[in-house]
């Protein structure tokens, strides 16, 4: 997708691209109303203002905290 216009509206496909997703994921995330989005006409659709919002609003995960939370292998 070339179109940098804010008021820009996606398509599954290129949320997956500019999230780098699976378009599964995109779904998953949507009918469970974790991602802001519509449908329109039965296809999802997206406004990359209310994605990047989306994106901000969400906690950054640093490697110390992965390294806490992952299970210790003997």
């Amino acid at each position: 997708m070339n179109d940098q216009n804010p008021g820009t509206v996606m398509t599954v496909p290129e949320v997956a691209a500019y999230l780098k997703l699976a378009n599964s994921t995109i779904y998953r995330l949507a009918k469970a109303g974790n991602l802001p989005g519509r449908k329109v006409g039965g296809a999802w659709r997206f406004s990359r203002v209310e994605i990047e919002g989306w994106l901000c609003e969400r906690p950054l995960v640093d490697e110390t905290q992965i390294a806490e939370n992952k299970p210790q292998v003997l």
